[in-house]
């Protein structure tokens, strides 16, 4: 069966895409939604910092691991037949996963403020660990 994992926007929810997922799951695909730990509805501890980009990233392709290998299902799953779902946040994280390499040193900073947790410090680099995942 083919996979679609969907990854919410920023202050998004995992069922934020609820109708979509029914809709997919109605269609024979196995649908799985996750929550990003600190940038959702509940908890935006870190919305503001690059780690709820980079992390975004390490959930998916861990999701994915689940999936193929421990899922009690996983031999129905296709690891041939990989589908992404998401906008935002969510959407941008797919591209990062098939191997896009974003400049972040050409972004405006985010903050006012380099004290705030997650901006960076003036004059200093933008340090972004690319997690690409093989599985696209």
């Amino acid at each position: 069966m083919p996979l679609v994992i969907i990854s919410h926007g920023y202050g998004g929810w995992y069922f934020g895409h609820h109708d979509t997922a029914e809709a997919l799951a109605d269609s024979g695909f196995v649908v799985v939604a996750i929550n990003h730990p600190y940038a959702n509805y509940a908890d935006m501890s870190r919305e503001n910092g690059q780690a709820a980009l980079v992390n975004r990233s390490i959930d998916i392709d861990r999701t994915i691991d689940f999936i193929l290998t421990a899922f009690p299902d996983s031999a129905r799953i296709d690891p041939q037949r990989i589908g992404v779902y998401g906008f935002l946040q969510g959407g941008y994280i797919w591209l990062i996963l098939a191997g896009a390499n974003p400049d972040f040193s050409k972004l405006p900073p985010r903050c006012a403020d380099p004290k705030v947790v997650g901006c960076p410090q003036s004059g200093q680099p933008r340090p972004f660990r690319h997690a690409h995942c093989p599985k696209f």
